[in-house]
């Protein structure tokens, strides 16, 4: 996800108009207005945006390119802006809600894993046949 679309379901979550949440955010209109137009904030405008949304402002800052998220500690791992979003959504659904959730999507990708091998299977065998 960009930094444009999170912000827009940011604003749309609190039924705020584009006015109102860059008021809370401590921002112009027109800045808001160019961020969801896709132009890339600097690194202050992002910690803005982070402390008026109440997340973490790697999170900001990782959504507009300016930098990756830190991994957690003990792990080498980065992870990418759209994972972060993903991860982001999760955490916006209710607590009581969440299992039902990670196990969908669990289950999501455990058949795609199991689709790609088939079809790599598949591919290998096309390739052997020729």
């Amino acid at each position: 996800m960009e930094l444009a679309a999170w912000l827009q379901r940011q604003i749309d979550e609190r039924g705020l108009s584009v006015r109102a949440a860059a008021m809370y955010a401590g921002l112009s209109d027109p800045t808001l207005l160019r961020i969801l137009g896709g132009k890339r904030p600097d690194s202050e405008t992002c910690r803005k945006l982070a402390t008026w949304a109440e997340v973490d402002p790697d999170l900001v800052l990782a959504l507009a390119g300016h930098r990756q998220m830190k991994p957690p500690a003990g792990t080498t791992r980065t992870y990418p802006p759209e994972m972060l979003a993903l991860a982001d959504d999760i955490l916006a659904v209710p607590e009581a809600r969440r299992g039902p959730l990670l196990r969908a999507l669990r289950a999501i990708i455990a058949a795609y894993r199991e689709a790609a091998q088939v079809v790599g299977l598949r591919i290998k065998t096309e390739e052997k046949a020729s």
